[in-house]
């Protein structure tokens, strides 16, 4: 007899977030080398911050995210868990960002009008990406039924309301990423020796 297949999507999901955590583990310690020479005897600036919170908070996020996966919760209160890792998966994200804003702006010989361009660029990507994630959940959300019983707020899933928020961050790093490799070109070709 064949056993029921129930709910192997959000069982997918729980591995290959606990794998993610694994690799991410794996590439810290391929890279940390270069990180001490590079990084932690230099200045503090900008970049520096930028880069450490975007390189530690991602375990934080991660362990976080393995924690909510393969955690079993019944009849909690997960709400602040919740927001706190959210939040902390937003922070990473955003100094990503900014680290390859940096990279973008210094590739372009430091111009003002594309660091202008790609700040206005990432805050209309937030704003939207927060707005219409928060009108469309609303939308979609289900009446709850005074009458049933309390259910836990901890499982571990997402509304479809929250691909919005990645589509806009792709649609960023597209806009971005294609400015970068079209200016290398010119580089390369104003220097053959490179």
């Amino acid at each position: 007899m064949i056993a029921p297949i129930v709910n192997t999507g959000i069982q997918t999901a729980k591995y290959c977030n606990v794998a993610g955590l694994g690799v991410l583990i794996f590439d810290y310690f391929l890279t940390v080398e270069p990180e001490v020479r590079w990084t932690w005897d230099g200045r503090w600036n900008v970049a520096r911050v930028l880069f450490l919170i975007s390189r530690y908070m991602a375990f934080v996020a991660a362990g976080m995210t393995a924690y909510a996966a393969i955690a079993t919760r019944d009849n909690e209160d997960c709400s602040h868990f919740s927001a706190a890792s959210n939040a902390i998966h937003i922070i990473s994200i955003v100094a990503a960002e900014g680290l390859l804003i940096i990279r973008t702006y210094a590739f372009w010989k430091q111009s003002k009008r594309l660091l202008a361009i790609l700040l206005v660029l990432a805050a209309i990507s937030i704003a939207c990406a927060v707005s219409i994630t928060q009108v469309v959940g609303n939308l979609m959300a289900a009446p709850v039924d005074p009458s049933a019983p309390p259910t836990s707020n901890c499982t571990f899933e997402a509304g479809r309301s929250s691909a919005i928020q990645y589509g806009f961050l792709v649609a960023y790093e597209l806009c971005r990423d294609i400015l970068f490799p079209s200016h290398l070109g010119a580089i390369f070709q104003s220097h053959p020796q490179c």
